[in-house]
């Protein structure tokens, strides 16, 4: 029994690794020692001072972590609240789909020429280099027409 209270320690660091080996979480792995050792150290006098402490210790902590996946599985998972809000709750995303449609009919309101410029560069992600080989005219022509169908977009919205 003494064994155990005098030896406990220079295994705290070991269990804490082979607890986070088994949880992958150190929050759950501290709780998993923190059981077991309170268990350990409650049933020390069932240690047999000829055996393997450390051995005995890893065993508890096992034993410990099974019968927490059993009550587990039986009860279900504790849930953090933190966790569960940011999981369960999320922003309303009616005004996003209204904005997207209002964009999309003010950019179908664009001469062609203004449209397929803002097609290629802001939509397609094109360089204005590109853009203007692919339409085929010069640079200062794409930015132009660019400029031009983001303020007639700007005028459909505001209306």
């Amino acid at each position: 029994m003494d064994q155990v209270y005098q030896h406990v320690e220079q295994h705290i660091r070991d269990l804490r690794r082979y607890a986070q080996a088994l949880t992958h979480n150190p929050v759950a792995a501290d709780d998993l020692v923190q059981e077991s050792l309170t268990r350990a150290l409650a049933k020390s006098y069932q240690f047999r001072p000829d055996s393997n402490l450390r051995a005995w210790l890893f065993t508890i902590l096992h034993n410990q972590f099974i019968s927490g996946k059993r009550h587990e599985t039986r009860v279900g998972a504790p849930v953090d609240p933190e966790t569960a809000e940011a999981t369960l709750s999320s922003r309303p995303n009616q005004e996003r789909r209204l904005i997207v449609k209002a964009l999309d009919l003010a950019l179908h309101t664009l001469p062609m020429r203004q449209k397929q410029a803002i097609e290629l560069v802001v939509l397609d992600g094109y360089s204005y280099e590109d853009a203007a080989d692919v339409v085929d005219v010069p640079i200062g022509t794409i930015k132009s027409r660019i400029a031009r169908g983001r303020d007639t977009m700007r005028e459909y919205l505001d209306a």
